[in-house]
């Protein structure tokens, strides 16, 4: 069974369509460290280090450009959006001290193995899977993305409620999931993760 952490009317009225899938929402608040919240944690390279700050999860990388340290939920059941249902996660974090292409990033992989991948710099985010897609950001600060899909098709990508890119998930093995953190061998970061949100 999924974590449920809905208002009680949308819980009715999803009850009440059958078509819709269940509804579910999960969050991670930046009080500890994820993986004692049920995260699964994972390391390649040597470990980053990781501290919680004022909220937030630290993570630092720097000095091991083959480091990658990320979080992942997998799902046995559906993570899709049911009909006229929208998936949406959101995130609020601040790359700091990067070097190289990127180093942090979200992937999110759908049931149906379709998958997106944003990777970010200090002031540019990047869509992982898709040639030349891109949009700049003030660095230095935090910022929320906010992704949407009705369909894990195509998305939309807010940028702090701004409407800032369109694209599509492209086909790529894997169970479905939500990963995010350190995710690109190659750089090195120092990374703070205010939030992740995502659910139906």
């Amino acid at each position: 069974m999924k974590k449920l952490c809905l208002p009680a009317c949308v819980v009715f009225l999803a009850s009440a369509a059958s078509a819709f899938a269940e509804p579910y929402w999960y969050t991670y608040e930046g009080n500890a460290l994820p993986e004692t919240e049920g995260w699964y944690h994972e390391i390649k390279g040597t470990p980053a280090q990781r501290w919680v700050e004022d909220g937030s999860l630290a993570i630092d990388s720097r000095g091991d450009t083959l480091t990658t340290d990320s979080y992942s939920w997998f799902f046995d059941d559906s993570l899709d959006p049911g009909e006229n249902e929208t998936f949406i996660m959101s995130c609020r974090l601040k790359p700091t001290a990067v070097t190289g292409f990127c180093d942090p990033a979200v992937i999110i992989k759908s049931d149906e193995f379709y998958a997106v991948g944003l990777i970010f710099n200090e002031g540019i985010v990047r869509s992982l899977y898709e040639a030349n897609m891109s949009v700049t950001y003030e660095p230095g600060v935090y910022h929320e993305f906010t992704l949407m899909s009705t369909d894990m098709r195509n998305y939309e990508l807010y940028i702090d409620g701004h409407s800032s890119l369109s694209g599509v998930l492209m086909d790529v093995l894997g169970p479905a999931q939500v990963t995010w953190g350190d995710l690109t061998q190659g750089g090195e970061s120092l990374t703070y993760w205010d939030y992740v949100r995502f659910g139906v």
